[in-house]
């Protein structure tokens, strides 16, 4: 019995990090860093926003339950809004010349690889089925 209920939470304990996300964001980039400012979905106040820049091989994420970046705090078919650029780290410049505009579920993450110069960018869903949403270009 003693032994059933330890194993019990030990499973929970794994499984928690990967449910407890509303959106995560991977650079999976060799060295450049990743800029994620997120634009809709959150309390309305700018300074608690999620608005990262993500070291090469690094991930952020913002947990289902920080109203701060998850303003629902629900279910997976929440769309949030960011702009996002892949960034030199030594120079400060944005690869290319604009912010990319992309939507990512509740519960899903987006990755960044490739070339850093034109960064393949893929997003999933909760479930981890990779899915496309609109991306939107915007001029610097």
């Amino acid at each position: 019995m003693l032994f059933s209920r330890v194993l019990c939470c030990f499973v929970l304990l794994l499984l928690k990090p990967f449910g407890a996300n509303a959106f995560c964001f991977e650079n999976a980039l060799d060295s450049f860093h990743v800029y994620v400012e997120q634009i809709s979905n959150y309390t309305g106040l700018k300074d608690v926003a999620f608005r990262k820049e993500i070291q090469a091989g690094g991930k952020e994420c913002c947990n289902f339950h920080n109203l701060d970046c998850n303003q629902n705090s629900s279910d997976n078919d929440v769309m949030t809004s960011f702009l996002t650029s892949v960034v030199d780290p030594t120079t400060g410049y944005r690869y290319p010349d604009t912010l990319l505009e992309i939507q990512v579920p509740s519960g899903g993450f987006c990755r960044f690889s490739g070339d850093p110069h034109h960064a393949t960018v893929e997003v999933y869903n909760a479930n981890g089925q990779q899915i496309h949403p609109q991306m939107i270009l915007h001029n610097l």
